[in-house]
Order: C-alpha cells, then structure tokens, then sequence
C-alpha cells in the first residue's frame, strides 16, 4: 500500500494530497488507503532523509502540531511501512515522494511516565548534529522542541527552558505553546527557540501538569561532526562527501545533504541539484535546468568560468553561474 502510496503522490498534485480523487494517474483503492494514513513527503530525497524532514517538521501548519514526528517517536506504534518512488510514473522527470505509516500489532499502556513519553530532543544525551536544520534539507526557524506524555495534560502549564551555564541558568529566547491535542497521545508542550542551539546542557522546567511539577535535561553533544555555518559554492568545502554547499534564497551559503539531479537536468529547486550545481532558469527550455557554479577570479582554475563555461554566465547572488544553452 505505501508504495503505492509514494507513487501516486509523486504524480499528482492535489490540494488535499492525503485523499486523492478517483481521477488520479494509478489511483488504487490501496494508494487511497496509505495516503489518507501515512505521512507524505514530496521530494526525491531517498526516505532517510524524508524521516529526516519528518522529525523536523518544518512550516506552517505544522508548528505547534508536529504530526509527522510525533507519529515516527510515539511509544505505542511498533510497526513502519515505508514506500519510495524517485521518479514520476512513465516519465524520467525527477520529482519524487516517500510515504511512512506508522501502525500497531499490541498495545499495552505503560505506568511508568518515562515509558509513555515522546520528545526530541530528548531527555538526555543526544548528538548536536541532529538538531540542525541545515542538514533537514530546510531553511527558516531552527528546530522546535517537543515534549509530550500519553495520559498527562499539559494545558495551562507553565514552560520555561534554561541554558545551564557556569554562571548559573540562563533563560532561553524562545516561544512556548500546547501542543495540538491527539486522540492517541493526548497534548503536550513545544519550544521554539529564537535562534539555533549549540552543544551545552539544556533544562525544561514545566509545572502545572495533571501529573505535577516535570523537570528534564537536554545535553546536546558535540560528536566531532560540526558542519561549517558557510561554505564556497565553487569549491565545494563542507568537508564531507554527503554535505553539498548550496544557496539560500537570501544568498548566503549552507551546507546540506547532497542533493541527486545531474548537470542540466530540469529543476524546481536548487537543494535537488548535486553540489557544484544551481537551478536557475533557461532561456531555450521550458524549465529551469541544475547549471554550474565557476570561478569569475581565477581564470587559471579548471573550474574558471572561461573553461567550463559553453556560453554566458549569470550572477545568483554573489555567486557566478554558467547559463547553459
């Protein structure tokens, strides 16, 4: 069913993707049936990475929510389904979707708080590197903290994150809301800090809950694989071969998983292209197309825009392009 999923979802667009119509290119009872249960992500990154973006849960309506993370971390489930199609159905255009569903074989409700709990981060250590969106294959607000418990309610609580310190706790910039009741899982609280966090030790402080007064730590790691804050788009120097340099819309560099679409191949977006490469638009196609960066200062380097350039170049930002014909 979620292969099925992933397929119909890759070729059709719909303005409630969860339910296709009848009409829909391999519609299937099936397909019908998956999408309207499985959380949907509509790229041709390979489905590692759309969990990825699924933990995230980047966007709007999704702030406050989290749907998509809270259905891959919830306790209960103990079964996953994933189905994964890179490319649309009878075409070689590149514009893909994979479909998870989440499901239960036995379900048997924990006493113990800690057992019923979902978070990310979560209580604990974690990586650092797992809590920066550079690497979702998003840009925007930096990662919203969650935490919820089945059968506690935490509406009407009072939230308060701290950065412990040397110096002592040090309160965090951050906005704090109830998050959107479940029928499984019930409500919960989220976090969204002002700016993205570093390695250190985090304490949540929630009192008011049905269950009391909660307290937990965070301590977000430095495991040794910090990418770079920016990265030089010819050079290509994000320091590991599943990183790719890519551009924001604002012009500024990031560092991301590596994205699969070859040189001149249509494009909607640039995070799509293999690093090196930039979508822009194409004056003798109908679409626009993965184009090179080059070197404009160097007009000895092999990748200098007089070498690697068959026609004109162009400017994205402060980052020369070839425009390919």
């Amino acid at each position: 069913q979620v292969s099925q999923c992933a397929v119909v979802t890759a070729k059709n667009e719909s303005p409630d993707p969860h339910h296709p119509p009848e009409t829909a290119i391999c519609y299937s009872d099936d397909a019908y049936a998956a999408t309207s249960t499985s959380s949907l992500d509509f790229s041709a990154y390979a489905p590692a990475v759309a969990v990825d973006r699924f933990i995230f849960d980047m966007g709007y309506p999704n702030s406050g929510r989290l749907g998509h993370r809270r259905s891959l971390l919830s306790y209960f489930f103990d079964r996953v389904a994933i189905g994964f199609t890179r490319t649309n159905v009878h075409t070689a255009d590149v514009s893909g979707a994979t479909c998870v569903r989440m499901d239960l074989d036995v379900y048997e409700e924990s006493e113990m708080l800690t057992e019923r709990l979902s978070a990310y981060p979560p209580p604990g250590v974690m990586p650092h590197e797992l809590t920066l969106q550079q690497l979702k294959g998003t840009a925007g607000l930096p990662l919203q903290w969650h935490l919820n418990i089945q059968n506690v309610s935490f509406v009407g609580v009072a939230i308060t994150a701290y950065q412990v310190k040397a110096e002592g706790y040090l309160p965090l910039t951050a906005d704090t809301g109830i998050l959107e009741h479940r029928p499984m899982d019930g409500d919960g609280i989220w976090i969204q800090p002002a700016m993205e966090q570093g390695p250190g030790e985090y304490l949540v402080d929630v009192s008011g809950t049905s269950a009391g007064d909660l307290g937990y730590r965070v301590i977000l790691s430095d495991c040794g694989t910090a990418v770079p804050e920016d990265c030089n788009f010819v050079t290509q120097d994000c320091g590991a071969e599943w990183l790719g340099c890519y551009q924001r819309a604002d012009g500024d560099s990031y560092c991301m998983h590596t994205g699969f679409q070859a040189l001149g191949i249509p494009c909607s977006a640039s995070r799509w292209c293999k690093p090196g490469l930039v979508c822009i638009d194409n004056v003798s196609q109908t679409s626009a197309l993965c184009s090179p960066y080059c070197d404009a200062t160097n007009p000895s380097s092999p990748l200098a825009c007089n070498a690697i350039c068959p026609g004109t170049v162009t400017r994205v930002g402060d980052a020369t392009v070839c425009k390919l014909e």
